[in-house]
């Protein structure tokens, strides 16, 4: 996968050299990912992922690249199918007991002042910048009935400079950030089965009203 969006402007704007070091590092706001509760109901429903999402860096929006939305869909389809809760995982419109509304919401924050500095000095100057990512899911039935909205996020820190180049291979920022999509969707997943909303299609106020808790 390619770097994050905002990685991506932060390199391109202080010129790194070959022997810069990167990494990034999760707020852990995410809890730690446990093993998956495996449904063990014999009739599972399939669902249907619908994924959106919109960025911006310091407050200005950006246009959302196809190559962000491939990744953005590629980590919640894993997260759907490794949970083993349905019987199918389709991605767009499609008829499915369910449906996943999915939306990303990409926001960066960067200094390019001292982004310049850092690229002047050759990066022994260190830059960084911030990251927020916000995955909001409305889950619903076939019939486009609300079963509930989840919404999880985490913060990234981006660092690049020259000594980081000894832990940049624990930190790479791809590898990070496809673990963060991954769990954040995991996340979600966790909380709607854990309230029984994946269990049967239909959904009682008192379940809502438990997960909402």
């Amino acid at each position: 996968m390619r770097s994050y969006r905002l990685l991506h402007i932060l390199i391109i704007s202080i010129l790194l050299s070959s022997l810069s070091g990167c990494a990034a590092f999760r707020s852990g706001e995410t809890q730690p990912p446990t093993p998956w509760s495996i449904s063990k109901e014999p009739s599972k429903q399939s669902i249907s992922l619908l994924i959106t999402g919109e960025s911006s860096v310091n407050g200005t929006r950006q246009d959302v690249p196809q190559r962000m939305i491939e990744v953005w869909q590629a980590a919640a389809e894993k997260a759907y199918k490794d949970s083993g809760f349905f019987s199918n995982v389709k991605v767009g419109a499609a008829e499915t007991d369910l449906r996943a509304e999915i939306h990303f919401t990409d926001r960066g924050e960067a200094n390019s002042g001292l982004a310049f500095l850092s690229g002047f000095t050759m990066t022994l100057i260190p830059a960084n910048a911030q990251g927020e990512m916000v995955v909001k899911t409305a889950l619903k039935t076939k019939d486009g009935h609300a079963l509930g909205t989840f919404e999880k996020k985490e913060t990234l820190s981006f660092w690049i400079q020259f000594f980081l180049i000894f832990i940049m291979p624990f930190n790479w920022p791809n590898t990070v950030v496809t673990e963060m999509l991954y769990d954040l969707n995991r996340a979600t997943l966790d909380q709607a089965y854990g309230a029984g909303l994946l269990r049967s299609q239909h959904v009682t106020d008192r379940q809502w009203a438990q997960v909402m808790q």
